[in-house]
């Protein structure tokens, strides 16, 4: 271990059950980690946490997809600018889609710091999250944090919300993907419910004219959705009730999952707890079906399909085939660590999905987001994929939103609300 001498961090990516022994030793020469890895017992993951809080060293992980630290990639990433906002992510592409949306609208990030998918729940207590707080409370180049996440327990939201009105002098917006309580924002924490949003609010406490020009460009995003719906809705025969969509990130899964749920009614997914409406990831869709392809059912033994895109390429022709689909959604996630060639895989598979649709008679849609900065995807790729006959997102939110619409025509007063809620940040 002496080559590790000169350096300050360490990167992980080996089976679970031998994560422990090699973090421990990482851990007592003053290393941070990044541990990609998964299948990391429980009883591990705290042991290994506390471990690193003795030591002051970050524990970034397990499961963690994605972090940039000065500029540096870690897992999955893309190349974003340079900025003021800091992110701390509990999963990976909840980091990667907010941290190319702030691209987007001419912001930049700090850094952001993966923690790993389990790290806010109460057995874990949020140790990393609270540790990644005080980095960027003492970080002279960060002026607000964004903190993404699947909804949290009580105590633990309470003690990110106590901390920060507590110790903080820096703004934060804590982004809870779909969470069921309308929250109140303050000066200090402002609360959103999708990425999209969070980004739009982030911008709004760093420079008021960035955020106008930002909500601007989403409300016109939002509106040609709309008459985009409107338009392929009328292309449906009366069995295409349906919406099917899979996904390589697991937060941008979940968020759809809330959002078509408001929409359009039950989803099944692997990612329920439910009896109900929870199914295994690699049997058949029925009705409305999210799968998420990054799940450990699929990652056991296998690349994770931001790198592998093969089991759910396979899983797209399939349900091309199904007469009761009207639209498919997906992720493509581009970038750094990403499959070589992704925009052509994909381009040919949604183009064969559309073509065996229309052999059977039917119109199909498939709809993309695109996770990536102009930087990750050229121009080139992108027409790829509009000639497969794709519709192209500007986020997974606003994806889902317009896939709703297509099967089901919600009421204006549903709309208002989804817009305020997943896509404005606030009513119009």
């Amino acid at each position: 271990m002496d080559t590790f001498d000169n350096a300050n961090i360490a990167s992980l990516s080996i089976p679970g059950q031998f994560v422990k022994d090699m973090a421990v030793e990482l851990i007592k020469k003053q290393l941070h980690l990044f541990v990609f890895s998964d299948h990391v017992p429980l009883e591990d993951e705290i042991y290994l946490k506390n471990l690193a809080l003795e030591n002051n060293v970050l524990f970034m992980g397990p499961e963690a997809g994605t972090s940039i630290l000065n500029g540096t990639v870690f897992g999955f990433g893309n190349r974003v600018r340079k900025g003021s906002v800091g992110i701390i992510g509990a999963s990976g592409t909840g980091i990667q889609e907010s941290s190319t949306m702030i691209d987007l609208f001419g912001e930049g990030i700090s850094h952001g710091i993966g923690v790993g998918g389990r790290d806010l729940r109460n057995d874990i207590g949020g140790m990393m999250t609270l540790k990644a707080m005080e980095i960027f409370e003492n970080d002279p180049n960060t002026k607000a944090v964004l903190l993404v996440s699947k909804p949290v327990e009580d105590d633990i939201r309470n003690k990110i919300i106590n901390k920060i009105n507590n110790f903080s002098k820096k703004n934060y917006v804590l982004c809870l993907v779909g969470d069921n309580e309308n929250r109140e924002d303050s000066a200090r924490i402002k609360f959103s419910k999708s990425i999209q949003t969070s980004v739009l609010k982030i911008l709004k406490s760093l420079d008021d004219n960035v955020y106008k020009k930002a909500n601007d460009a989403v409300r016109n995003q939002v509106n040609d959705s709309i008459k985009l719906a409107e338009s392929l809705s009328k292309d449906l025969n009366d069995e295409q009730k349906f919406v099917r969509g899979f996904f390589a990130g697991g937060t941008l899964c979940y968020e759809s999952k809330i959002i078509l749920e408001q929409m359009i009614g039950k989803v099944y997914s692997n990612l329920r707890s439910d009896d109900e409406y929870s199914v295994k990831g690699n049997v058949p869709s029925k009705e409305n079906t999210l799968i998420d392809f990054g799940e450990e059912e699929f990652t056991s033994a296998r690349p994770h399909p931001i790198i592998d895109p093969l089991l759910r390429k396979n899983r797209i022709l399939e349900d091309a085939n199904d007469p009761n689909v009207g639209v498919i959604i997906i992720d493509i996630i581009c970038g750094i660590n990403a499959a070589k060639n992704t925009m052509a895989f994909h381009a040919e598979t949604i183009k064969k999905a559309i073509q065996t649709a229309k052999e059977q008679g039917r119109k199909l849609s498939v709809f993309a987001y695109i996770c990536g900065t102009e930087k990750d995807v050229s121009e080139n790729e992108l027409e790829l994929l509009t000639d497969s006959g794709a519709k192209l997102f500007t986020s997974n939110a606003l994806m889902s939103f317009a896939a709703a619409l297509v099967v089901d025509k919600s009421d204006e007063n549903l709309i208002k609300k989804i817009r305020a809620e997943f896509l404005e940040g606030e009513l119009f």
